[in-house]
Formats: structure tokens, sequence, C-alpha cells
């Protein structure tokens, strides 16, 4: 396969991706790279997560998408992997860390939903809060400016 056809296919699954997460997530586009630039942006900008999409023909590195989805993640979302080899299902790597925060908030929606009868509402219930943290988050590593002494 040619340079060409294989940025094609990459960039495919790359909208892939982002056409599945917008569907959950509401908010999912290709990070806009340049095969020239410095700059490294993860492949799908979305809430919550930072994915690294790698579609091969077989044998896919995963590890080394893993971290490279490291590389590029911001300190306010988990990296991941997402590899496809051709004609099989794609995969997903995650830190285990990540996993089990992840189950977690599976869990904890799993269970509200059992209270409730309603799973999709409890679902968006815990991806608003784990926004609403991370907010918090963001604002409490800001360091107060200094105040000089006159």
């Amino acid at each position: 396969m040619s340079g060409r056809a294989s940025r094609r296919k990459g960039h495919n699954f790359e909208r892939k991706v982002a056409r599945d997460l917008r569907k959950i997530l509401g908010d999912a586009r290709r990070g806009y790279q340049s095969r020239n630039s410095i700059d490294k942006v993860e492949d799908i900008q979305c809430p919550l997560l930072a994915p690294e999409c790698k579609a091969y023909k077989a044998n896919a590195p995963i590890r080394r998408a893993y971290e490279q989805a490291l590389e590029v993640c911001p300190d306010n979302k988990i990296p991941m992997a997402i590899t496809k080899e051709d004609y099989k299902e794609p995969l997903v790597t995650l830190s285990y860390k990540d996993f089990l925060a992840m189950l977690g908030v599976m869990v904890d929606a799993h269970k509200a939903h059992m209270m409730t009868g309603k799973w999709n509402n409890a679902l968006e219930a815990m991806i608003e809060q784990k926004k609403a943290e991370q907010e918090e988050d963001d604002g409490a590593g800001v360091p107060e400016s200094p105040q000089g002494n006159d």
C-alpha cells in the first residue's frame, strides 16, 4: 500500500472513530495534524478521552500507539490507543488504572440505573459529573498571581 493510501486509510478510521464517539459524547472531531508539524495533537478531540487511532494491515504495534497517546494527552483526559487491523474488530488499549476508573463509573451508573430504571440518564449524569470534576481540577492547578510589595 502506498504512503498516500495508508494515510487515507488512517484518516478514514479516525473519521469513523470520531463519528462513533460523537454519538455517545456529543462532541468529537478529528484533530488536525500535519505530517511536517512539530505540534502534537490528539487524533480525536473529544471530552474525557484522548484517543490515538491507528489502522494497519496486520500486527498493529499497540504499545507504540498507546505511548504516542500518552505523549499528546492533556492532563484532564484519559489516553488510549484505538487500533484496527484489516478485517478485524478494533481494539482499545488504556492503562489498568484508567480501566479501573472507567469501570467504577460504569458500575456507579449501573447502580443508578437499577434504582431509577433509566440507564441513559444515569450514564449522562455520570459523564456530567466527571466533566464537572475535571473543570474543578483544572481550576485548582492554576497558581495565584504574585502580589508585588511597594
